[in-house]
Order: C-alpha cells, then sequence, then structure tokens
C-alpha cells in the first residue's frame, strides 16, 4: 500500500508537476459543457429511450413536477431539492428490492446513475463508469496445510490437529524468519481516555489519574519479509463494557435470590448475599483492576435490605481500572493485528491463543481452533485482512515447538501480562507455511464519474448506493408482523447517493472550468462491511495521491428528526474555518460538529489513508434497515438543506482550497461509535 504518513498540502496547483497530465484514468479532452437546457433535454432522452434486451427492466424516475418549485437554497451554486427527491423515489422504490449488494438490481441501480452521468456529460474514470470489485464469500480448506520449524538442519512439523488455516488470510506457500510480535498491539494515554469517554458512567471517574507512558509490541520490531508469532486479543485480555455487562447479571441473580430472604427478614443472609454478590463482581474484573485499589466503599453494605445500584458499584471498578493501561477491545481483535503485521512487512502469521485469553478453565483446556467459513455460505463476506498465509497454533504446541528468550510461549504471555512490558522480537528459528484455500468469489459495482478540473487533483464526493435488500434475500429484518418485507433505504441510503448526483448535476450544468478534478463515486458493499471503498483504496483506477479531500454522504434525508452531524474536522485544519464562512451555525436548527469520526460509512478508508474526509449525516431513526425507511419519510427541505452545504463545500473545494492532512497520527480521530450530543469530541459552539 501507499506509504501516507507525510501530510499532504494542495491548492494553487501544488502538486501538479507529480505526474505526466496524460494519465490513463484523465480524458484527454477537456468535457465539453453545455447549456442547462441542453442537459436537461439529453436527460429525458436518455431516461426515456430503451436500454436492449441485457438491460431491460430498468423503471423510468417520476417525471419532474410541472408545479412552480420553490428557489433553491442561496449557494455558490444551487441544489434541486425536487429533483433529489425523484432520485430518491426511483432508487428507493419497490422494484429496486432494496439494492442488495448480490442482488441484480444492485446492477440496474448502478446502470441507472451511469446512464444519469453519461446524460449529464460526465467522464468516465478510466475506460469506463462502472468499477467492479470481487468479495470473497466462502472459503474451505484444501487438501495441503503444513506448519514446518526449522532450526538449522533440524525440521519439526505441526501435527494436523494442532493447528488450522485462517479465513483472514490467503493460500500460499511461504518461508521466513519466525519473528515473536506478542500481542500486535498498542496502548496509550490519550487511546485509553478516549475508551473511557465512552462508557457508561464515565463522569465519576477522574480521569486525570490515566497512567502515561506508551506500550507498543511492535516498536523497533523488523517484520519485513518475516512471519510472525502472535498472541490474541491483549494483556490482562480487559473488556470494561463487558464488564458492565456481567455486573448487570450479577446483580439481576442478587435480586432474584434476595427476596425471598426479604421477605423472611433473614438480614445475616442479606449481607451475607452483598458480599458474595460482590466478590463475584470482583473475581470478573481482576483482570481489568488493581483489586488493592478498591476503596472500602465497594464493600460497604449501610443496609442489607437495599438493593445494589449497578451504575455505582460499575464507576467504583472503572475508577480503578483508569489507573492502569486498558487495551481497548476493538483495537485487539485479530482482524486489526494482521492489518498492523501486514503495513509491517510481514509475509506470513501464526496467531495463538494463549492460555491466559481463555475466560474459562474448560476453554483453556479445550483451546479451539477457528472454523472456515461453509462453502456456498451465500449472503456472507470473509473479509480479507491480509495478503499472506495465516494459521492459528494450539497454545500446548506453541509450547511444545518453540522458545522466545528460552521460554515457552505460556510464560511470556504470563511475564507481559504481568509487567505490562513487550517482549518482541525474533526467534531465531525459521518457519515454513504452506496454506490451501478453495475460495468463491462475487462481483459488485462501483460507480465512478467525474469533471475534469485544469489539474489531475482530485475532490472525490461519495456515497453508498446498496442496502441490505429482502427479508431472505438480504439482510433485511423486519420487525413486526407486517406484509412489507423490502427494506427500501430511502434515507440509508438513496437520500446521499441523490445528493452526490445533485452535485454532480449542478457543477456540470455551471459551465465553470474548475481548478480541481470531481470525482463522483457511488460505493457498493459498505452495508456488508464498506466493500466498495476499500476496494477503491486498494486498486484506485487513479493516483490515490492525487486525492485533496473525500466528502461522504450516509443517511442525510431525516434532518427534521435529528441535527445534522459533520464530522471528521480533525482531519484537516481547512475544514471548520471553511465550514464557518459558509454560515453552516444558521444553515440547522441542530448542528454537531465532530473533530473525530466513525468507521461505519465509507469515508472511513480515506481517512485511514490520511486524505482528509468529511462525513455528513442526519441520524438514525426507528426506520433504520427497516421496511418504513421509505421516500415519504423523506424531509425534503432539510435534504436541500444538508445538499446545499455539501455543494458549497465541493464548490470551495474544486476552485482550489488549499487543504492537507491534520495532525493527527495513524488510527487516531476514528471510532466505531456514531456522533450523539454527549460526545467527547464536540466542537462548543
Amino acid at each position: 500500500m501507499t506509504d501516507t504518513g507525510a501530510a499532504k498540502l494542495s491548492g494553487d496547483g501544488g502538486m501538479d508537476a507529480m505526474l505526466p497530465r496524460a494519465a490513463a484514468w484523465y480524458p484527454q479532452q477537456v468535457l465539453t459543457r453545455v447549456s442547462s437546457l441542453a442537459l436537461v433535454a439529453a436527460l429525458a432522452l436518455s431516461l426515456g429511450c430503451d436500454r436492449g434486451a441485457a438491460d431491460a427492466k430498468e423503471s423510468r424516475p417520476p417525471a419532474p413536477s410541472t408545479e412552480e418549485r420553490e428557489p433553491p437554497g442561496p449557494g455558490l451554486l444551487e441544489i434541486d431539492a425536487d429533483a433529489m427527491l425523484d432520485g430518491i423515489t426511483w432508487l428507493a422504490s419497490d422494484e429496486r428490492r432494496g439494492r442488495y449488494t448480490f442482488s441484480p438490481e444492485i446492477q440496474d441501480s448502478a446502470l441507472w446513475v451511469r446512464q444519469r452521468y453519461e446524460a449529464l456529460g460526465l467522464s468516465p474514470v478510466g475506460a469506463q463508469m462502472i468499477h467492479p470489485f470481487q468479495m470473497r464469500t466462502a472459503v474451505t480448506a484444501g487438501e495441503t496445510q503444513r506448519l514446518v520449524i526449522h532450526s538449522g538442519a533440524r525440521a519439526r512439523e505441526a501435527k494436523a490437529d494442532e493447528f488450522t488455516p485462517i479465513a483472514f488470510g490467503r493460500p500460499g506457500k511461504v518461508r521466513g524468519e519466525l519473528v515473536f510480535a506478542g500481542y500486535a498491539t498498542r496502548w496509550d494515554r490519550e487511546r485509553q481516555l478516549s475508551y473511557f469517554r465512552r462508557l457508561r458512567g464515565h463522569e465519576r471517574v477522574d480521569l486525570e489519574r490515566a497512567p502515561d507512558g506508551v506500550y507498543d509490541d511492535l516498536d523497533g520490531v523488523d517484520l519485513d519479509g518475516k512471519i510472525a508469532l502472535v498472541l490474541m486479543h491483549a494483556p490482562r485480555r480487559s473488556d470494561l463494557r463487558g464488564l458492565y455487562v456481567e455486573i448487570r447479571d450479577a446483580v439481576q441473580d442478587f435480586e432474584f435470590d434476595a427476596g425471598p430472604l426479604l421477605e423472611a427478614g433473614d438480614v445475616k443472609a442479606l449481607e451475607a448475599l452483598h458480599r458474595q454478590t460482590r466478590e463475584r463482581i470482583v473475581e470478573l474484573a481482576e483482570t481489568s483492576i488493581e483489586l488493592d485499589a478498591l476503596d472500602a466503599a465497594f464493600w460497604s453494605v449501610p443496609d442489607p435490605r437495599a438493593g445494589i445500584d449497578v451504575e455505582i458499584l460499575y464507576a467504583h471498578l472503572l475508577d480503578c481500572a483508569i489507573t492502569t493501561p486498558q487495551f481497548v477491545p476493538e483495537h485487539n481483535r485479530l482482524e486489526e493485528k494482521l492489518e498492523r503485521l501486514r503495513d509491517a512487512g510481514a509475509i506470513g502469521a501464526v496467531v495463538v491463543n494463549g492460555p491466559r485469553s481463555f475466560m474459562t478453565p474448560d476453554a483453556r483446556e479445550a483451546d479451539a481452533l477457528r472454523e472456515l467459513p461453509a462453502k456456498g455460505s451465500g449472503l456472507g463476506v470473509v473479509r480479507v485482512h491480509a495478503p499472506f498465509p495465516v494459521v492459528q497454533l494450539r497454545w500446548r504446541a506453541a509450547d511444545r515447538l518453540l522458545r522466545i528468550d528460552g521460554r515457552k510461549l505460556s510464560k511470556i504471555q504470563a511475564k507481559i501480562d504481568r509487567e505490562l512490558e513487550p517482549r518482541s522480537g525474533p526467534l531465531g528459528v525459521e518457519v515454513e507455511l504452506e496454506v490451501e484455500l478453495d475460495e468463491d468469489f462475487t462481483e459488485s459495482p462501483n460507480v465512478l464519474a467525474m469533471i475534469p478540473g485544469r489539474s489531475e487533483d482530485i475532490v472525490l464526493v461519495g456515497a453508498h448506493l446498496d442496502h441490505i435488500g429482502v427479508k431472505g434475500e438480504g439482510h433485511c429484518r423486519p420487525r413486526g408482523a407486517g406484509a412489507d418485507l423490502i427494506c427500501n433505504g430511502a434515507d440509508d441510503n438513496a437520500s446521499g447517493t441523490a445528493v452526490v448526483m445533485d452535485i454532480a448535476r449542478s457543477l456540470a450544468a455551471s459551465g465553470e472550468s474548475f481548478e480541481r478534478t470531481v470525482v463522483f463515486a457511488h460505493f457498493s458493499g459498505e452495508e456488508l462491511g464498506l466493500f466498495g471503498s476499500k476496494a477503491l483504496v486498494a486498486d484506485p483506477p487513479f493516483p490515490l495521491e492525487r486525492v485533496v479531500a473525500m466528502i461522504n454522504l450516509d443517511m442525510v434525508g431525516r434532518l427534521r428528526d435529528g441535527a445534522l452531524t459533520i464530522s471528521g474536522l480533525d482531519s484537516s485544519e481547512t475544514w471548520l474555518p471553511l465550514l464557518d464562512e459558509l454560515g453552516v451555525d444558521e444553515r440547522a436548527e441542530q448542528l454537531l460538529l465532530d473533530r473525530h469520526t466513525t468507521t461505519r460509512s465509507d469515508h472511513a478508508p480515506f481517512f485511514r489513508r490520511q486524505i482528509p474526509s468529511l462525513f455528513f449525516f442526519t441520524g438514525t431513526h426507528e426506520d433504520y434497515h427497516q421496511p418504513s425507511d421509505e421516500t415519504a419519510r423523506i424531509d425534503r427541505e432539510g435534504l436541500a438543506i444538508v445538499g446545499q452545504l455539501a455543494l458549497d463545500v465541493v464548490v470551495a473545494l474544486a476552485r482550489g482550497r488549499a487543504i492537507r492532512w491534520g495532525e493527527l497520527e495513524p488510527g487516531e480521530g476514528i471510532g466505531y461509535g456514531l456522533t450523539g450530543a454527549d460526545s467527547p469530541t464536540l466542537i462548543e459552539r
């Protein structure tokens, strides 16, 4: 992958000399501008013509109303709310059957978007506007699987029942030096504080007591061309979110057992039950906290007849946990580890579930190996997180076959967990991995169109085109016993798609020659895991370093029901001044500006490549992923507000507004959660 560590500055043609002007993705002739009337006529002609046998069944969008329309809102150029609503109506109709990623209807929708862009006179990106990409839908183990340890002339091979291939990797045969990479994880104070601020009851905790320092298993470790030996999970396997659930369950058991004792007036038995419940909670928390730090208030029971307040007990534990490093669970998934190893240059990985990482003695004894997804699993996608072979080795086999500084892996894990110091380094042996996998792949389309600018710098405007389909043929799970089985996805995300298309219409109709090229991207596979946007970032039809900014619109059609959220502002110092110049505070009654952003939409892959990214979103609602997400519930006026603001941002960037990546380290400024009114990273106005 491209190294994106350096800050990116563009504007005034600063990067124009980096690549030849006649790049393959860039048209030789500048786009010919046509008048607005000609564009409308061409659009009508395109929508009315027969697509031919291969493209039959396309439905025509509703004709625009002949009634006098309200003038679009103020801005540099104009957005058309009715045109956007027409597009949503077509995309979210029952004929589209929820635009599921693996359905014929997503192909029809992509073709419809392409035809609209062709009618507007937009150029393809590369040879065509539709860019198919592949998703792996099933994996089974082939006949040949080998794991061999080479120490000089001696070779020792793992038994067939001691290891298994992991589907997150790829088939292949590699041999290289084995390097212990610990848990392949990282911790620092800021990450811990960000984690705590998302926990229930964090306001009761003195966050200033968080420790300083950095823990990084990969710091200073050479993995280039090497095979990594990696522990799953994280030191001490702390999970403070899961701990809350465990405490809640323990308190529910307490309440059930306390009922008869209260009726009998047995105070001594109630005192004992209080003590037993707290001891159970402490046992659950022992991997996360220093138990000696628990104060007397945790154990104090002034009135044995009283209940137990889950929130107060949890706050006591958080107050102890803040003083020691807490590894954030979402940063310690195997997928994240493999991606770190990939970025460090590893060519293979052997992963082990160390004995201290199991939750129960029975699980530790069983040391179960992961199962590969069944062949023909159909609707699911088997993600690839590493372009190399990955196997899981049982921990007892690792203890038998390997030594780290003369010690067994289980002993090294205990030392890391106890001292919280990495023990990474080469083992002085080589490993040979051979993994055979049988894989099934399915294609889905992205749509890419552009308006060429005077430079090849790119402003990318995107929205996902797919939704979750129909019950039984997608991921639509209707609540209740209603007859509607189609999740139409009017807000999610026909709304964002329609805004992107109308931004393209407005720019094309203006006849203006822009400084930068504007690319309009419509992704499929978003609902299954951002597959379309990840595919574009992994294999772009243009130099990715040319992308100066990414604007993403997802669920922007329900402003009346919530606030306009714009997130990702820390990705560039340009964003907030630009939004202020555009009068963002006057655009929406409720406005949330978030310095950070979420991993849950298509800007995330670009953000992770240090491309300044802005995410427009009007919030979730009770119709989210339900058949009731219909066009009738779209807020026309709110859609116009969001669309106009997004258009104004795009125009400013297209005209050459300087923009560069913000002061964020890799992995900072982005997390799983969605912005809310209590988000700690909101900008106060």
